[in-house]
């Protein structure tokens, strides 16, 4: 979260679009909690996806089993997405009346996909652009801005616009300047942006002058010498003697993606270069500059696909403790030091270690998801459906601090943003718990009108933060609504662990990614890390339990919680509620 300039204005309206750019920027912000940053596949991607699989199942290179959770997910994102349905009332169809059906053959759904693909995808963009204008300036439902929001920010990214450079022109747009008054022209400045067809851009960098000679052979890559060299390029990165400036020509949607594709051409080299160890002809460059044809003004910025790693909500170990906390969780008190090496913990580790030295994302999954495979239980000797069996592990360990997360990782933000106004509230009402996050549950939980209205506004100007509040009330305090929370973000985690399971299998039996491929990759660290730091919590709590005996008992904490709090009713259970919480 960022706080708006103070002189933003304090109608309905402008409250509304605040809250439009507070949540955009949250959503692309790469230091985002997992659960605030935008989903993997926009509602549109997830048809085409089924289409894909559709496809390979036609094909016999996946079993038919594998449609089900896809169609699943894909229903589900299409018939709730309101640009989707304003693009099928202009034509008289309702959503439900086209949804596929996983019981449908897959040359059925491989059309029907098709179908509704040619449907939507050509009006999506602007069909979204007016929706969130009219919400915002018309109903103004938080709840609708942030999916809308969330889908269309998604969608222009898999379109082929850079993630960074959004999150610049969020900033110049809403933060960046001070706002007298907002219109419905503010947001449609903002929307022209981003560009509705690539143009073509100059991608420069200097390397060896032989190594250049080589390159061009094999990809569009050409020496720019003399008066062809940009005055203003040539001060901003001067060549060595036995360098060379050169160009590649790229279409994208802004100079960060086309410096990111220019990358991947020169990466093709890179790996190319292999073949041939005993020429030295350099190293192939990595930061490269980008202007639009006809335009100086260059941005510079590194090729490689930029993955940020993330401390998790609820980390609060010094390394000393962290270290003494493995040791016995992997070792028992008559085994010696020298058998960790041996031990399924150390394998996970290193194998999650190799793909943090690594740049390419491709490579940083396929090693965390060995990590993964080390870390849990073998697979049944003769199963053939291995996704399922990790999938028995994995969602409990990964869903079962989902709740506790959302208060930590809220107060976190909320202390870092409002500083002492926020913890001075907290501290001035009579409490029981023992942190700002375990008191923010309560109050939104269990409190009463006087203090959740108290909290309100103290965040008055922070119209995300006032959401976000609200939101948690519906999610969680209830029993009937926590369960199902709980469950539904359990289903979108199995969901995205699948699609995890056939990214790692399409690089490494086909050698493809996907254009999804940092989103993915995001996921799967933080699931890795979250299933170890609560095998981690859960074998400390219950008598110091090996990493098999934590994950079993992960998997019967879940049922029994759930349970539970079914048969809880209100009011008599609201504090029981939050002790589930925390």
């Amino acid at each position: 979260m960022k706080l708006l300039p103070k002189s933003w204005p304090t109608s309905e309206e402008g409250r509304a679009v605040g809250f439009f750019a507070h949540a955009a920027l949250e959503l692309v912000h790469e230091k985002s909690w997992e659960s605030y940053k935008l989903q993997a596949l926009s509602p549109l991607a997830r048809v085409a996806e089924a289409q894909s699989i559709a496809q390979s199942v036609m094909n016999g290179i996946l079993p038919a089993r594998a449609l089900e959770p896809v169609v699943l997910e894909a229903n589900r994102s299409f018939c709730g997405d309101p640009v989707i349905a304003s693009i099928l009332g202009r034509k008289f169809v309702d959503p439900k009346d086209i949804e596929i059906s996983k019981d449908d053959k897959a040359q059925d759904i491989f059309t029907q996909c098709g179908f509704l693909l040619q449907l939507c995808d050509a009006h999506y963009r602007r069909t979204a652009e007016d929706t969130i204008v009219s919400e915002c300036f018309g109903e103004k439902r938080r709840s609708v801005i942030y999916l809308l929001l969330k889908n269309y920010l998604t969608d222009l990214m898999l379109r082929g616009h850079s993630r960074i450079h959004i999150e610049k022109k969020i900033r110049e747009k809403f933060f960046g300047r001070p706002a007298s008054r907002v219109s419905k022209n503010t947001l449609r400045f903002f929307f022209r942006s981003f560009l509705e067809e690539p143009k073509d851009y100059d991608v420069y960098g200097k390397a060896d002058a032989e190594l250049i000679d080589v390159l061009r052979r094999l990809i569009p890559v050409e020496v720019v010498s003399g008066a062809k060299v940009p005055r203003k390029l040539s001060k901003l990165v001067p060549k060595l003697r036995a360098e060379a400036y050169f160009r590649i020509e790229y279409k994208s949607y802004d100079g960060y993606s086309a410096i990111h594709g220019a990358g991947l051409l020169l990466g093709i080299g890179e790996a190319m270069m292999m073949l041939f160890p005993g020429d030295n002809l350099g190293e192939i460059p990595h930061h490269l500059f980008a202007a639009r044809r006809g335009s100086s003004q260059y941005i510079g910025a590194d090729a490689r696909p930029a993955f940020s790693r993330r401390i998790l909500s609820h980390s609060k170990n010094s390394a000393i403790r962290h270290m003494d906390r493995v040791r016995k969780l992997i070792l028992s008190k008559d085994r010696a030091t020298e058998d960790i090496v041996g031990s399924s913990f150390f394998s996970a580790t290193m194998m999650a270690g190799l793909g943090d030295k690594s740049t390419a994302p491709e490579v940083k999954l396929l090693t965390l998801w060995a990590a993964f495979e080390a870390l849990l239980p073998n697979v049944p000797e003769g199963s053939t459906n291995r996704i399922a069996h990790f999938l028995e592990y994995i969602v409990p360990a990964v869903t079962l601090s989902y709740a506790r997360d959302n208060f930590v990782e809220l107060s976190r933000e909320l202390e870092r943003l409002h500083g002492s106004a926020y913890r001075n509230y907290l501290e001035s009402i009579p409490l029981n718990g023992v942190g700002l996050a375990d008191r923010l549950a309560a109050i939104v939980i269990s409190g009463d009108e006087k203090q959740q209205r108290g909290l309100c506004k103290a965040l008055s100007d922070n119209p995300l933060a006032l959401y976000r509040l609200m939101d948690l009330q519906q999610k969680f305090s209830t029993p009937e609504s926590f369960n199902k929370t709980v469950s539904e973000h359990q289903l979108r985690v199995e969901w995205q662990v699948q699609r995890i399971y056939r990214g790692r299998n399409t690089v490494m039996h086909n050698g493809q990614t996907s254009p999804a491929m940092l989103r993915i990759l995001s996921n799967t660290y933080y699931y890795y890390l979250l299933t170890y730091a609560n095998i981690e919590t859960v074998a400390k709590s219950y008598g110091e339990l090996s990493i098999p005996q934590s994950l079993s008992a992960i998997r019967k904490l879940c049922q029994s919680d759930y349970a539970k709090l079914a048969k809880a009713r209100l009011p008599t259970e609201r504090i029981q509620l939050r002790r589930r919480v925390f």
